[in-house]
């Protein structure tokens, strides 16, 4: 029994092998890595070792090269050791065919496909910066929930993972930076052939706070020259925060769908770049029923203007001021009302909120006025504007009817946990460049996304052959 035990795990190995194999032919590095890591870390990295020279010198091998080398024009194509990072970040060292790129370049050259060079196999296969795809996902994944670099390295070494809080920093930068890139076009975190026509759809928009770190410029004091200290400001900034989900007949997220976020930490332009081309590539214009949630900020007004312009979808549109945030108004405007005592103000709060939620804007006007009148504070009436300026936006009876959402947590929610438990913990300060590739990562993650995310990070890194024999 044990003898057979034994045959039987020896072919089970063999199996696992030939998959890995097939894997890594295809251009799968990936699945060979899941594959390769239920065998123990010290047997991943002989597997896969040894699984990858002989990929690499097998005549199918040498015969993907030459189809790579003649789809991208690659010269020069020479036979190397590369020592590389895989999975649980351990090294191995396999053979690799270096190539230049098909024409020369004048001046200081480049590294990477289009500079002095690249390898070509491990392109082929997905890796970045050397690394394998298994590798940077997992670093990169944990440096993303984390709630700092030091913690992600911590839960790393854990895992018998050795990287440095600035390791974790720098490749979850190097994956960030391409999903920043290339989200305006193709964005990482949706699926193949994601469409939101003849759906009901919800948009939400908000704005979030990071504190920020910029060094300070002209002379040192002697005590800084001392310390070696930099001066640097600390200004606080609002990222800009999107929320697209399906929603049900009921006007709330529809069950088993994924939300897709988004932010950035660009301005009025860049958002709302960002906010339609993302909807350009999920075909917004197709959809059955739009619904537009924001605060009374004028800037997310203007960019669903220009949403609704581009598109083309004014018809099919209701744009909703969030009630709650309204009701935080409410609350500004009764505590401008010093003529009550506490009681009184939280009275007519409630007669006040529940004109507005039963659509009785008239009324509502009409009993601010009579306050102000009666006691001689105009303050109350600066406080109307707000009301009269969002009064095609709060008919919340018709809403209600119509099962629309009259509130904006979806995207609240998604504040919080993309842009508050990570960026603004409290003694934290980031870097401006640093942020946006981030906000990017966590957006993937924190909707449910990341897999897609990755599958199509390392699609969009790889190179592919024109010609398939």
């Amino acid at each position: 029994m044990v003898g057979m035990n034994t045959q039987n795990t020896t072919k089970n190995d063999q199996e696992n092998y030939i998959k890995i194999k097939q894997y890594m032919a295809e251009g799968n590095f990936r699945a060979a890595e899941q594959l390769a890591k239920g065998e123990g870390q010290t047997h991943t990295a002989i597997l896969l070792q040894r699984a990858a020279n002989e990929v690499t010198e097998s005549s199918e091998g040498k015969d993907k090269i030459k189809q790579l080398r003649d789809t991208y024009h690659y010269r020069a194509v020479n036979k190397q050791k590369v020592t590389v990072t895989i999975v649980g970040e351990q090294k191995i060292t396999i053979t690799s065919y270096y190539a230049l790129a098909g024409h020369k370049k004048r001046g200081r050259r480049k590294a990477g496909r289009n500079g002095s060079g690249s390898h070509i196999l491990l392109d082929y296969w997905g890796f970045h910066h050397k690394r394998s795809p298994g590798s940077f996902n997992e670093i990169t994944r944990c440096g993303t929930a984390a709630a700092s670099c030091e913690l992600a390295s911590e839960h790393l070494k854990s895992q018998d993972i050795k990287l440095s809080p600035k390791g974790v920093r720098a490749v979850t930068k190097k994956v960030g930076d391409v999903s920043v890139a290339k989200r305006t076009t193709h964005h990482l975190a949706l699926a193949e052939g994601e469409s939101l026509a003849g759906k009901r759809v919800g948009i939400g928009c908000d704005g979030g706070r990071v504190r920020t770190r910029k060094n300070k410029t002209g002379r040192k004091n002697k005590i800084q020259r001392r310390t070696k200290r930099t001066r640097y400001y600390t200004d606080w900034m609002e990222p800009k925060l999107l929320v697209i989900y399906i929603l049900d007949k009921y006007g709330n997220k529809k069950k088993g769908t994924k939300p897709i976020y988004e932010a950035t930490m660009g301005g009025k332009k860049e958002f709302a770049e960002l906010l339609i081309s993302l909807c350009e590539q999920l075909h917004l214009n197709e959809a059955k029923e739009i619904v537009l949630l924001g605060d009374g900020a004028p800037v997310i007004w203007n960019v669903f203007e220009q949403l609704q312009t581009k598109l083309r979808i004014k018809g099919k549109t209701t744009e909703v001021v969030d009630f709650y945030h309204a009701c935080e108004h409410i609350t500004e405007l009764t505590e401008a009302h010093t003529n009550k005592s506490s009681k009184e103000q939280k009275a007519w709060f409630k007669e006040l909120k529940g004109l507005l939620r039963a659509g009785k804007h008239q009324a509502f006007i009409v009993s601010v006025k009579h306050e102000a009148k009666v006691h001689n504070l105009p303050l109350l009436l600066k406080h109307l504007n707000y009301f009269k300026r969002h009064k095609q936006r709060m008919h919340y009876d018709q809403y209600a009817k119509a099962n629309l959402p009259i509130g904006s947590g979806t995207v609240e929610s998604a504040v919080r946990r993309v842009i508050n438990l990570r960026l603004k913990a409290p003694g934290t300060f980031w870097k401006e460049e640093n942020i946006d590739h981030m906000l990017s990562l966590r957006s993937a993650l924190l909707s449910g996304r990341w897999d897609t995310f990755m599958s199509n990070f390392i699609q969009t890194i790889s190179i592919r052959p024109t010609m398939v024999e």
